[in-house]
């Protein structure tokens, strides 16, 4: 199978890199999971975007998360990962974390808007389960657009990364 990222339930999220289901280019079912995203369970004052990159460093099975996975793709400093959620051998639906401006988003693409909830849903679940179990981890961008200040995200085991990130 796939190269696992990490599992929750019975689904499995892996490097869409890796395996690129050929009817996931025909995926019309859209589903935008910002907000609750944005209640999935960062106390107050701490940096959503930072949080997400340590929930996910602790759920991974990959020592090497988040940094092969993240893409430096933003000219305002922030980031992007993209994941496929699969179940068995069976894959359900294209997700895209992004965090920009101090704003995480989590967007979903599926056969269905059921099935992108589903998988959206899923990931935000795995995230909120247990908000206080971090992973060490650190990315850092570089915003060329905005006169290449760097802006860094994630946990280094007693505080969250990003406090002097610009829009952070």
């Amino acid at each position: 199978m796939y190269g696992v990222f990490f599992r929750t339930g019975d689904l499995a999220f892996v490097d869409p890199e890796e395996f690129a289901p050929r009817e996931a280019k025909s995926w019309k079912g859209n589903f935008d999971a910002t907000a609750e995203l944005a209640t999935a369970g960062a106390a107050g004052g701490t940096p959503l975007t930072s949080w997400m990159l340590a929930r996910l460093a602790a759920l991974s099975e990959n020592s090497q998360f988040p940094a092969e996975f993240v893409r430096r793709e933003s000219e305002l400093g922030g980031f992007r990962i993209r994941l496929l959620a699969v179940r068995g051998t069976e894959p359900l639906a294209k997700l895209r974390l992004a965090a920009e401006c101090g704003v995480a988003e989590l967007t979903a693409a599926a056969a269905n808007v059921e099935v992108a909830a589903v998988a959206a849903r899923g990931l935000i679940a795995a995230l909120a389960a247990e908000p206080t179990n971090l992973g060490r981890c650190r990315v850092e961008v570089r915003a060329r657009e905005l006169g290449g200040f760097h802006n860094e995200y994630g946990f280094d085991g007693v505080g969250f990364l990003g406090q002097h990130n610009v829009y952070e």
